[in-house]
């Protein structure tokens, strides 16, 4: 059963792609017809919760436009053995916008249930999978139709790059994320799930990731070596397509020299202007913005594979172990030139930061340290 709700949730608004949190050796954007459709097919068939199959029904029939018309031979065979053409269908928007899925510690949220909407992810969970990401504290954005703040999978047709800089996540100097199993020394899974909450008109995912970062856990003679000892992302969506991301790294003392990455992943090239930025995804713009720390912060941009997306890259180099890293995203309309307005908010009798947003009514957002 819960294999069927994530076919459903994990379906982007286009009702073409899923979301994309592991290896495509095939089609590296991950269509929701090439797999999951034939997955789904046998365990709709035998469940007895009526309620969900109609549901997954309702989810098969928007998927229809979008199946080529030659999909493969045995797709055909499997939904004239497991179909239920008398099943009538529920729709979709009776369901709830977001969905958690504890095991691998991912979350979806979409704004609506139409084609044009919203949809964003967060995972902060194990790695110990072959074809999984080196991405734990890693997000995605899709917005209108294709992917936002996506990554070099789906922007250049990769597949398979696993590698941490490849995804919208930190590195610290040459240093990325390894797989990790948990063991007497090292008993933490990679990421964990601190907090995940959704209201009415917001969600906020918090993930610990700082194991991810232990090199060699498996190896002799040293069995790991430990570089960071925090990596706490906070991970808020308030309104419609306003993010903030704030994250509190701390490397071991003897680290504090290694300069720490900030990466955010576009196909399109981005428009750097001081701690501004900007791209698009053709539909779309994103605004984003580097609020903290005050000091020591440097943007550059680096074309990825061979100029088929683009990569963001905030860099903080202030020579100290532990540092607070806040960045808003703003989503908003081709049409729109600048960023709605935005300041920082540092409320030092409650160890309290955050920003304040002139967007969508005005939001205040403030997260602890």
């Amino acid at each position: 059963i819960g294999s069927l709700k994530w076919r459903i949730y994990s379906t982007a608004p286009n009702n073409s792609v899923v979301y994309n949190w592991g290896d495509q050796a095939r089609y590296a954007q991950g269509y929701v017809w090439e797999r999951d459709l034939l997955r789904a097919l046998p365990v709709f068939a035998n469940i007895t919760d009526q309620p969900l199959r109609q549901q997954i029904k309702s989810w098969m029939i928007q998927l229809e436009p979008v199946t080529p018309l030659n999909v493969f031979t045995y797709h055909m065979a499997w939904q004239f053995l497991y179909y239920d053409e008398d099943l009538t269908p529920t729709p979709l928007s009776t369901l709830p916008l977001s969905y958690f899925a504890e095991g691998p510690g991912l979350v979806v949220k979409r704004s609506s249930w139409n084609t044009d909407a919203t949809y964003w992810g967060f995972e902060s969970g194990p790695l110990r999978a072959p074809h999984q990401w080196n991405n734990a504290n890693g997000f995605l954005i899709f917005a209108r139709g294709d992917w936002l703040a996506g990554n070099t999978n789906v922007f250049a047709g990769q597949g398979m790059r696993q590698e941490t800089d490849q995804h919208n996540n930190m590195t610290f100097g040459t240093l990325m994320q390894e797989k990790q199993s948990p063991n007497a020394r090292w008993p933490e899974e990679a990421g964990r799930v601190v907090k995940s909450e959704t209201g009415q008109d917001y969600a906020y995912f918090a993930g610990q990731a700082a194991q991810a970062y232990v090199q060699g856990p498996d190896r002799w003679p040293d069995f790991g070596t430990k570089y960071v000892n925090d990596y706490l992302r906070k991970f808020l969506q308030v309104a419609d397509g306003l993010f903030v991301v704030y994250d509190r790294v701390e490397m071991i003392p003897a680290e504090a020299s290694r300069p720490k990455n900030w990466h955010l992943q576009s196909k399109n090239p981005i428009t750097l202007n001081g701690r501004a930025y900007s791209f698009d995804n053709g539909r779309v713009k994103l605004f984003g913005e580097t609020l903290g720390p005050s000091t020591g912060m440097t943007l550059s941009q680096t074309p990825m594979n061979g100029g088929a997306s683009h990569r963001l890259t905030v860099t903080t180099a202030n020579n100290r172990n532990r540092d607070y890293i806040m960045n808003v995203l703003e989503v908003a309309p081709m049409s729109q030139t600048v960023a709605s307005p935005r300041r920082p908010i540092t409320v030092t009798a409650g160890a309290l930061e955050g920003a304040e947003i002139e967007a969508q009514g005005g939001w205040a957002v403030l997260v602890g340290q």
